[in-house]
């Protein structure tokens, strides 16, 4: 049923629904770089306009994470502390839609990879 009063956070763990979380959500944690498993996808929360917060672990999405950093498309942080900065700075202070778009067309060929692995 859906839901009919405000929720602040939601915890998923579950394969496969990730994505219509990131299309609904105002800000997306990716919480597979809390641990070392080497790093989940930065890029699902920005292609559904969303700015990623991030851990630590980074492995395999090393390069990506300094690009989202260095152009502030996404925040990494290393306690709760950081964490909850990135929040209280996002919402106020938001990350442009036209941004995230730019970020992607100049990305073009890592985009068209990534829409063609979430379309299978």
């Amino acid at each position: 049923s859906p839901l009919t009063e405000k929720i602040d956070a939601i915890i998923v763990d579950k394969m496969g629904i990730l994505r219509k979380f990131y299309s609904i959500c105002d800000i997306a944690f990716v919480g597979g770089t809390l641990v070392n498993i080497g790093g989940h996808s930065l890029l699902e929360p920005l292609f559904y306009g969303k700015t990623p917060i991030f851990g630590p672990y980074l492995q395999n999405v090393k390069d990506i994470s300094k690009d989202i950093c260095n152009l502030k498309l996404g925040y990494k942080v290393s306690d709760e502390i950081e964490f909850l900065n990135a929040i209280n700075y996002l919402e106020t202070n938001p990350v442009s839609k036209n941004k995230i778009y730019n970020f992607f067309k100049s990305n073009k060929n890592a985009v068209e990879k990534i829409v063609k692995l979430m379309e299978e």
